[in-house]
């Protein structure tokens, strides 16, 4: 082996076969690209060294140095110190005592073998693409009562094997694109104290499935988490945070949910673009301005609820939008203007007004605002479509406070319904109930942003159940609106529950009372046994059937009398003779249809005792 002593006099030349390089103790710096290109490098020995400086490409292009211990005396690792073609380069070793304050602009870039780092607690900044392209880092670990401050500009960008990072609490800001396409990145933990996340920070990290905002943030820049195509929650907590850039989060194709902060004023273009399953963005009142295609193809988005405070919905903010039933603008006086094409191919909206007393502009022609809006085009048409937005609910009081869900009381929403039922005394067909969208209050609540389980409860208890079975204009009745969302809140779910109980209750045509289906269940099972001819028993066994699979769901309490009854059906239909239709229901169609009906969402603890005790 080559071994050379560089003892770092001026001119002195290391050779270009060098092996192994041990360094002088007296020596205070390795020079600008001492050993630039020595390809046979292999090993580097610092021999107790007060080195304090490592050079700019120093030792650039060493293909075959395998590790490298830092001194604990050096205090800046200059740029491009360890850059292009250091291959073979798998460890990085750190005094626990360092005093290495900077590691500098690109000083490990391409280093393909590097597996782990740990940054030392005297760190103050990582500068400019310092670990960029580091394809097999898997690990680095900050200390987390360090001095860093800041992580600059590509700093670990395209470092595709790095799976887990926690930003420390002295890190006040994160540069453009430090993070930049780690593809294997799919958990970041960022501390209170972090200020700003500057542009394309997270760019392109396919495997970050959800990330925590620190009060302290106050910039989350342009494209910060652009096409994180697996994040799905971005939890925000009320704080400094003042601006969500242009294209922030566009792409997050499984993002579901939002909950933007009192402090945001205005969000910028295209910021939840094409984000195809965001379901749920909640908005408080500080908001003013929701500019250009800011979710521009949120598919899946159905229902929002802007506060009072918006002044401005800009060029195509909700465009193709195409699930979205329900738009509500807070009730607060304030003048709001609308762009063109503001929610152009929202095909399904239904449940919209504008408030009379809020002052409503348009830059252009309301066809275009609502264009492709197909639903609001077949009722009102182009003309007169402003005018009749205004005065959507004027004949239907009880629609318009469930309409405005964030804001009604249930004692407001109690005095309507009481007002409406004494002017309308002896009106048994509630025919008042269902607007020109065939929507009915049931409609209009349940496809709200705001899920209210106390409003619910009152319009269950003044109104007929059948009333939720009842269609809109897209064929959807008012639990339909509410069971196609996926992602449903505590709240939500206790809504759906209590909704699909109601509802399946109301399904019955014969149902009056629990002894009144008893009765009804008891008497079809007696003409079954009593019937002479085949043909008639297996109509009334088919009838029977078709009803004891409605009751079933009804009343968990009566499984006993169920299992009683379907002994019953079996044996009559084990009568029958030579019988080549098999007319009950095989196991797995039973429980699909459990699952159709809401059976799995009304008595969820009691299907495996059906399966067990009556299925078989």
């Amino acid at each position: 082996m080559t071994s050379y002593h560089y003892c770092g006099k001026e001119g002195e030349k290391i050779p270009d076969d060098v092996q192994e390089l041990n360094i002088h103790p007296l020596v205070r710096r390795i020079p600008f690209a001492a050993c630039y290109g020595r390809k046979q490098l292999t090993r580097v020995n610092f021999n107790g060294s007060a080195l304090t400086e490592i050079g700019i490409q120093a030792f650039y292009g060493c293909a075959s140095l395998l590790e490298i211990e830092i001194p604990a005396s050096v205090t800046e690792i200059l740029k491009e110190a360890f850059m292009m073609n250091c291959e073979a380069l798998t460890k990085v070793h750190f005094h626990e005592d360092s005093v290495l304050t900077s590691i500098g602009k690109n000083a490990f870039y391409l280093c393909k073998s590097l597996t782990e780092v740990s940054i030392p607690a005297s760190v103050i900044s990582i500068k400019e693409g310092a670990f960029q392209s580091c394809c097999l880092l898997r690990k680095v670990r900050f200390h987390q009562d360090g001095s860093l401050t800041n992580i600059e500009r590509e700093a670990f960008a395209k470092c595709r094997s790095l799976t887990d990072v926690t930003i420390p609490p002295s890190v006040m800001s994160i540069a453009p694109c430090a993070f930049w396409k780690c593809q294997l990145l799919a958990r970041v933990r960022l501390n209170e104290g972090l200020g700003v996340i500057h542009a394309d920070v997270f760019l392109g990290c396919v495997k970050l499935e959800n990330v925590d905002i620190p009060r302290s943030l106050s910039i989350i820049g342009c494209g910060a988490f652009y096409e994180c195509a697996s994040l799905q929650k971005v939890n925000f907590e009320e704080g400094e945070l003042t601006e969500i850039g242009k294209q922030a989060f566009q792409g997050c194709v499984k993002l579901h949910t939002v909950n933007i902060p009192t402090t945001v004023e205005r969000l910028e273009t295209r910021t939840f673009r094409n984000c195809n399953s965001l379901e749920v963005v909640k908005f408080q009142n500080g908001l003013q301005y929701v500019e250009e295609k800011a979710f521009y193809l949120c598919k899946n988005l159905q229902a929002v609820s802007l506060p009072g405070s918006v002044e401005w919905i800009g060029h195509g903010a909700f465009c193709e939008c195409s699930k979205l039933l329900s738009v509500e603008f807070g009730d607060r006086p304030r003048f709001v203007q609308l762009d063109s094409m503001a929610f152009s191919g929202c095909a399904s909206l239904v449940n919209i007004c504008f408030p009379v007393e809020i002052p409503l502009t348009l830059r252009c022609a309301v066809y275009s605002v609502f264009q492709g809006c197909t639903t609001l085009e077949n009722q009102y048409g182009h003309a007169n479509m402003q005018f009749d937005l205004v005065h959507r609910f004027e004949n239907f009081p009880i629609h318009k406070r469930c309409h405005h869900a964030s804001v009604t009381t249930t004692d407001e929403l109690a005095q309507e319904i009481d007002s409406s039922m004494k002017s309308l005394q002896g009106n048994t067909t509630h025919d008042h109930l269902v607007d020109r969208f065939g929507l009915t209050p049931f409609h209009v609540l349940l496809s709200a942003a705001s899920c209210r389980l106390d409003l619910l409860q009152i319009l269950l208890a003044a109104y007929p159940p059948h009333v939720l079975g009842w269609k809109d204009v897209n064929g959807k009745t008012a639990v339909e609106c509410l069971t196609q969302r996926i992602y449903l809140s505590e709240d939500s779910r206790n809504m759906l529950r209590m909704a699909l109980d109601r509802w399946l209750v109301g399904s019955v045509s014969s149902w009056n009372a629990l002894e009144a289906w008893k009765v009804d269940m008891l008497s079809r099972v007696n003409a079954i046994v009593a019937e002479e001819e085949v043909e008639q028993r297996h109509f009334l066994l088919r009838e029977a059937s078709m009803a004891l699979s409605r009751y079933e769901k009804l009343e968990a309490t009566t499984l006993l009398e169920l299992s009683l009854w379907k002994t019953e059906l079996n044996s009559a239909n084990d009568a029958l003779e030579d019988d080549p239709v098999r007319t009950m229901v095989d196991r797995n169609k039973r429980e699909a249809y459990q699952i159709r009906s809401g059976a799995l969402v009304v008595i969820p603890n009691v299907i495996s005792f059906l399966h067990d005790n009556i299925l078989t």
